[in-house]
């Protein structure tokens, strides 16, 4: 049954009242939604559970017995970068947010002082974990979105491609037949899409030249 706010405010209060101060000495990642976290407080040592599953999402302590991968995933080996030896200076919930921000100090690769956080967002089908910092580079979620870049990579080697598909439309009108290699390609289906994209058009120009087509010469020679 999934947490509403008031529920996650109790939570948030009691996990204030054991963790503040703690440390933390391990970080495990036994599932794709589930981080554990062994933690050293003033009253003795104890692990804390992350979920952020969709069906699933919590926090709480747990004296269970978790099996790991043999291999950790990248966030987890993230966590365990940024997070290990990390202190817990609070425990908190955004107002009427069925949130849990755990907010860190921890110490960077050249033992400089550096904040970071741990954010629990339990909203159903959105829930996730996340750890942010003070740079942007240094965020990162157990539930990664499509990568935009990519997309818009793609995107623009689609647009070569069509421009050089509408360019052969009107040299059709224009009187000249289509070549011979069954129109332009819908996708590049390569790792190199963004540059790749000209040469694709520039090679799909040569063909024509090559199937010696009527009224496509070779390129004029100035002077």
């Amino acid at each position: 049954m999934p947490l509403d706010s008031i529920a996650v405010s109790a939570l948030t209060a009691e996990l204030r009242e054991k963790l503040t101060g703690a440390r933390i000495d391990k970080v495990q990642q036994p599932e794709r939604d589930t981080v554990l976290l062994s933690l050293r407080t003033n009253s003795g040592n104890c692990r804390l559970v992350l979920c952020g599953g969709a069906a699933t999402a919590r926090a709480h302590l747990t004296e269970a017995r978790y099996e790991n991968p043999d291999q950790p995933p990248m966030f987890c080996m993230l966590l365990r970068k940024h997070l290990t030896g990390a202190r817990i200076a609070a425990v908190e919930q955004p107002e009427r947010e069925r949130m849990i921000l755990f907010r860190l100090e921890a110490r960077d690769e050249l033992g400089i002082e550096a904040e970071k956080c741990i954010a629990l967002e339990m909203i159903g089908r959105g829930t996730n974990l996340i750890l942010t910092a003070e740079e942007p580079a240094e965020e990162a979620a157990a539930t990664e979105a499509p990568a935009e870049e990519a997309v818009t990579e793609e995107a623009a080697a689609e647009e070569v491609v069509e421009a050089a598909a509408v360019e052969e439309a009107a040299a059709g009108e224009a009187g000249l037949s289509r070549h011979p290699f069954g129109g332009a390609p819908r996708s590049l289906g390569c790792a190199e899409r963004g540059h790749r994209g000209g040469k694709v058009a520039a090679g799909y120009l040569q063909r024509l030249v090559a199937a010696d087509l009527p009224g496509v010469g070779p390129p004029l020679r100035r002077g």
